[in-house]
């Protein structure tokens, strides 16, 4: 890939020339043979950004779609593109491309416009993680999106929800009864929502609301199913009690919570931290279990919330979760003194632009 054609670029006399070499040099980068060298990887990443900057939306949406399959695209530049304010642009890059990290799906699935969540919802294999964002924020067309997504992995705990939302929509109800991972305890959770009218409706589609599922594994997954359903109510009530306690003064946050970790329940854990950090309890929740354990730090310290007390959620987390994007080291605690470095009212700042953020969204 030459580099005069690069600094041709940069020097184009209309933005719509240097877009057009641009493209020219996109063909050349992401079908190299041998891949670029890291001095034209640099170049072209700084031009890049620099010809988006002035580029018609048009013109960066072409770019996007040429970009949006290759393994080669810069991550800043994926990113970047991810989160342009014009949705043609963004769209082709969020719903295609293997360069954006589960992070960056959960950042967009978090904080994005519902066009955005039907582009994550459209990714050929997405998640758990991010399909539970996707479930608890997207409108109808997202849930029906993400429950006829054979790449989606959903939950236990998201395909409640997908379940309960979906409840009055047959469309959404459908896709759910047509996925090829269901489980017995699925299926059941599923009939538990559903009036006799969508079942029949449903019936009438040629769809098994049983599942094929014997009888016997039926009740067996119908108890476990309650026995859950009865422990996550518990889980709200417990965390309920508590923070009427922390309010009348009676309780500090740092013995609920530790109270809270002791039954290694992580929900009630979120449930209770929820409301005093002005946050959703499905974020917080999320957060918890997926999130990297200095987010988690940030959390704590906002609450004033001991060192002991944050070293026994992320095990806890460790315990419960599968691995995430975040790697080994993002899933172990912080040291004391990196725990301790963190400011209170910093963190507490942190949060309210934090809550900030996600109401506009």
């Amino acid at each position: 890939m030459p580099l005069a054609l690069l600094k041709e670029i940069s020097s184009g006399p209309t933005s719509e020339r240097r877009l057009e070499l641009l493209r020219s040099v996109a063909d050349m980068y992401l079908s190299h043979p041998e891949g670029p060298s890291e001095i034209e990887e640099e170049l072209f990443v700084d031009i890049l950004e620099r010809v988006l900057d002035s580029g018609p939306p048009q013109a960066r949406a072409a770019l996007a779609d040429q970009l949006a399959d290759s393994v080669r695209t810069p991550h800043a530049i994926a990113q970047r593109l991810a989160w342009d304010d014009n949705e043609a642009v963004s769209n082709p890059i969020i719903a295609r491309s293997p360069v954006l990290a589960v992070q960056d799906l959960l950042s967009l699935a978090a904080q994005g416009s519902d066009a955005r969540l039907q582009a994550v919802a459209l990714r050929r294999v997405i998640p758990a993680a991010v399909t539970d964002v996707l479930i608890e924020r997207g409108s109808a067309q997202v849930l029906k999106t993400v429950a006829g997504n054979q790449g989606a992995e959903i939950s236990n705990g998201g395909m409640m929800r997908l379940a309960t939302r979906g409840s009055n929509d047959i469309d959404i109800l459908e896709a759910l009864f047509k996925r090829g991972d269901l489980q017995p305890d699925s299926i059941v959770m599923l009939k538990g929502v559903i009036s006799d009218d969508f079942a029949r409706r449903l019936t009438e589609r040629g769809i098994d609301v049983d599942g094929g599922v014997a009888a016997k594994a039926l009740r067996s997954a119908t108890g476990r199913f309650r026995e859950e359903m009865r422990q996550r109510r518990e889980d709200v009530k417990g965390a309920e009690r508590l923070l009427a306690a922390i309010e009348a003064g009676t309780l500090t946050v740092d013995r609920a919570v530790h109270t809270v970790l002791e039954k290694k329940r992580l929900l009630e854990v979120a449930s209770l931290m929820a409301p005093l950090l002005g946050l959703s309890r499905n974020f917080v929740f999320h957060t918890l279990a997926t999130g990297a354990s200095d987010r988690i730090a940030v959390m704590f310290r906002a609450l004033d919330i001991s060192y002991g007390c944050y070293v026994a959620a992320v095990a806890l987390r460790k315990k419960k979760s599968a691995p995430t994007a975040h790697g080994a080291d993002a899933m172990t605690a912080l040291l004391q003194d990196e725990f301790d470095a963190i400011d209170v009212a910093v963190a507490q700042r942190s949060m309210r632009f934090l809550k900030v953020r996600l109401s506009a969204a």
